[in-house]
């Protein structure tokens, strides 16, 4: 399981395009409940600890977002309907 800290949107926004290694860059998301994340391999990684309060953070289990998307379910036949048979007719 993939652990994470939650952190700031204030802290968030000091990470954005900051290097935690050598051309390896910071990538804080959502997670499911919204709230801005890291990944422990971020904070143990990171070269530079005056960023932000590493010490201060929490490690907690990364709960993922579920993207939604506007895309329409596509036509799926009814679960008490047979299948149809699309073999062709036999001469």
């Amino acid at each position: 399981m993939r652990q994470v800290a939650i952190i700031t949107e204030e802290e968030k926004d000091k990470l954005i395009g900051r290097q935690f290694m050598t051309d390896v860059y910071f990538n804080p998301i959502q997670d499911a409940n919204n709230n801005w994340i890291i990944s422990s391999e971020e904070i143990d990684q990171s070269e530079d600890k005056e960023i932000i309060s590493f010490k201060d953070l929490r490690l907690k289990i990364h709960e993922a977002k579920i993207e939604q998307t506007d895309e329409t379910p596509k036509d799926e036949p009814s679960k008490d309907e047979p299948p149809k048979d699309t073999t062709p007719p036999k001469k």
